[in-house]
C-alpha cells in the first residue's frame, strides 16, 4: 500500500522534531529554522493539482534592496547554471524598494519512502543555507523586515 504525499511530509516534520504549521489548503506546511543568527522560512507544499509533485522551499526572514536586483538576476542565474540542488526564485515585494530571494526543489513524491523524501528535503535545506550565505542585505532593509 502506498503512503500519501501528506504522511510523507508529516512523518518528515514529526522526525525531525520540526514545530510547524498546516497552511490554508492541504498539503501546506511551513516552519522556521534557525541557523546561526538568521532565521529561514521553509514551506513545503503539495503542488494543487499535482498531488504527486512536493516543492520545497526556503527564504530567509528578510528581502534584498530592489537597488540589487541586476546583481540578483546575475547570481540567480550562475547559481542555477551550475546545477546546484535548490534553484534561485526571485520575486517581487509590495515595497518597491525591496526583491524576494527563495531557494525551491520540487520532487516527485508518488513512489518516495520516507527516507529518500528526508534527504531530498534536508539536501535542499542545507543547499538554500550556503546560498543565503554568499547574498548579504543592506542592513537596513534587514532590520526593516
Amino acid at each position: 500500500m502506498s503512503t500519501k504525499p501528506s504522511e510523507v511530509v508529516e512523518r518528515y516534520l514529526h522526525s525531525r522534531g520540526l514545530r510547524y504549521f498546516r497552511g490554508r489548503h492541504d498539503g501546506e506546511y511551513f516552519f522556521m529554522l534557525t541557523v546561526g543568527h538568521e532565521r529561514f522560512h521553509v514551506h513545503l507544499e503539495i503542488l494543487p493539482g499535482k498531488s504527486h509533485v512536493l516543492a520545497v522551499r526556503v527564504a530567509p526572514g528578510h528581502f534584498f534592496p530592489a537597488t540589487d536586483r541586476d546583481r540578483m538576476i546575475g547570481f540567480a542565474r550562475s547559481w542555477n547554471a551550475d546545477g546546484r540542488h535548490a534553484e534561485v526564485i526571485l520575486s517581487e515585494s509590495s515595497d518597491p524598494r525591496r526583491i524576494g530571494v527563495a531557494a525551491q526543489s520540487l520532487c516527485q513524491i508518488g513512489h518516495l519512502d520516507i527516507h529518500d523524501f528526508a534527504n531530498f528535503a534536508d539536501k535542499t535545506i542545507r543547499s538554500a543555507i550556503r546560498l543565503f550565505a554568499e547574498l548579504t542585505p543592506a542592513p537596513e532593509l534587514k532590520e526593516a523586515s
